[in-house]
């Protein structure tokens, strides 16, 4: 199955990444500890607010979507390339 990471895997990857730099990682078990108590440590508020962001973008793109949707139904899809450009 192919993964896709979205906008809220790089938001909690980059915050993880931020708390770990610090840490002094000798061997894979160093990492795995770090990895682990990192995401213990992990604040909800972090994640709710990567999800709210991405939710921003889906709204956005769906707005966009009925725009280009009611333009090419109403056969307006000259007026539509002319606002596109």
């Amino acid at each position: 199955m192919l993964h896709r990471n979205g906008p809220v895997d790089y938001k909690i990857w980059g915050v993880m990444k931020q708390c770990m730099y610090g840490t002094k990682i000798c061997n894979i078990y160093d990492l795995q500890k770090c990895l682990t108590q990192t995401w213990v440590d992990f604040e909800q508020n972090v994640v709710d607010a990567a999800i709210d962001q991405c939710m921003l973008v889906v709204d956005t793109l769906r707005t966009c979507f009925e725009i280009i949707v009611y333009f090419v139904l109403c056969g307006s899809s000259e007026h539509f390339m002319k606002l596109s450009m």
